[in-house]
């Protein structure tokens, strides 16, 4: 099966895409499933059930929060998540709550994560490729 992981639609600033858009998108483009990871919200929730689409594509629902280290998709229960945390606090909530984080776009030129939460070994999975970023970006994770 093929995902996309990162996808964010009106409730994030970067994007101008709506819900319906990203599903019939989704399907034309040959994926069988997308999460919306909105920046630091999960308000799409509201508005759609997980699950399988009409189309026949799997829609979850995730979010990605912003660290001061890094920024990270995350999947599970997280809708309470007030704004500042530091990365080692969020990645141990997540793991508390028994959720899934992965380290957006780690080689981003002025929005990487830091080498030190790559080294700890506290982020596990990390994006290997991401469309925003450059060729160059996205060759440096490893």
């Amino acid at each position: 099966m093929i995902f996309d992981l990162h996808v964010h639609t009106t409730h994030s600033p970067c994007s101008n895409l709506r819900l319906d858009e990203i599903i019939s998108l989704a399907r034309k483009r040959g994926l069988d499933g997308v999460a919306v990871t909105d920046h630091n919200s999960m308000a799409c929730r509201r508005e759609i059930t997980e699950g399988l689409q009409e189309n026949g594509v799997c829609l979850l629902v995730g979010m990605e929060y912003d660290t001061p280290e890094g920024d990270f998709l995350l999947f599970g229960s997280f809708e309470d998540l007030k704004p500042g945390l530091s990365a080692s606090n969020l990645l141990r909530l997540v793991e508390d709550r028994q959720g899934v984080a992965v380290g957006a776009h780690p080689c981003r030129e002025g929005r990487s994560l830091q080498p030190e939460i790559l080294s700890l070994g506290v982020c596990r999975i990390i994006e290997g490729l991401n469309g925003r970023n450059s060729d160059v970006e996205n060759n440096r994770v490893e």
